[in-house]
């Protein structure tokens, strides 16, 4: 799993506490609070090989101890190598290494007689572990929510819910937790008038969210109906699965 600086982690923490959505945005964001780039780009190698189908084997080679050296080298190492087409055309493939032993995501560039700079290559990593980092932290922040939510709410394994809950286009009548893992919850779904079962999983935060809103449903159609179907005898039960729900 691809880890990232201290300061990268805090920028990042920052953006998402200041409401940043936009992901433009939210990497102008993190840089401005990083001071910049963490590191300096440094060229190693400029490569020119020829883009023939004679050369397939050859530029393979070469690619390939291209990545192996840069990705040993100090963070921002970066290597170009250039296929030049019978029409001058270049293929530019850019190499960079992330200081962890492996290569960054650069950029690769399809044009004629020009170079992208270092900093563009340092850029275009960064850019691409802000996504990642953000991610991580999004995700890591959702599963604490999940578990203060099953603490703070009392959610345990047999707790039963005969509200309304509605998931991927179906409302379903009642609720049974099954399991409780790390804040994600497993549920036994069961519809009004129906014999079948259904199963998923859902964070607890948006579980807690979608029975809100399926007792503020049912009160607005108690309040508009008297009248409620009659369940259906449960025989033979049947069962089927959702996708998982939240985060």
């Amino acid at each position: 799993m691809k880890s990232f600086s201290q300061r990268m982690i805090e920028a990042v923490n920052r953006a998402i506490d200041a409401g940043v959505f936009y992901q433009d945005d939210f990497v102008q964001f993190v840089l401005e609070a990083m001071g910049g780039a963490d590191c300096a780009p440094v060229l190693v190698a400029d490569i020119k090989v020829a883009d023939s189908p004679e050369a397939f084997q050859r530029n393979r080679e070469a690619r390939l101890a291209l990545e192996a050296k840069i990705s040993a080298l100090p963070r921002g190492s970066y290597a170009l190598l250039r296929a030049i087409g019978a029409n001058q055309r270049e293929f530019i493939s850019t190499f960079v290494s992330d200081g962890s032993g492996e290569l960054g995501i650069g950029k690769s560039f399809e044009v004629v007689n020009t170079v992208p700079t270092g900093s563009e290559i340092v850029a275009s990593m960064m850019r691409h572990e802000i996504f990642l980092c953000r991610k991580r932290v999004e995700e890591e922040r959702a599963i604490a929510a999940d578990r203060q939510a099953v603490i703070e709410h009392g959610l345990h394994v047999g707790a039963e819910y005969k509200t309304r809950l509605q998931i991927s286009a179906k409302t379903f009548t009642g609720v049974v937790i099954d399991a409780i893992e790390d804040g994600t919850l497993q549920l036994k779904l069961r519809m009004r008038g129906s014999s079948k079962r259904w199963t998923t999983k859902m964070g607890a935060v948006s579980f807690l969210h979608g029975l809100a809103r399926g007792e503020a449903m049912m009160s607005a159609e108690e309040r508009a109906a008297e009248v409620r179907t009659t369940p259906a005898p449960d025989d033979a039960a049947q069962e089927a699965s959702l996708f998982t729900f939240g985060r």
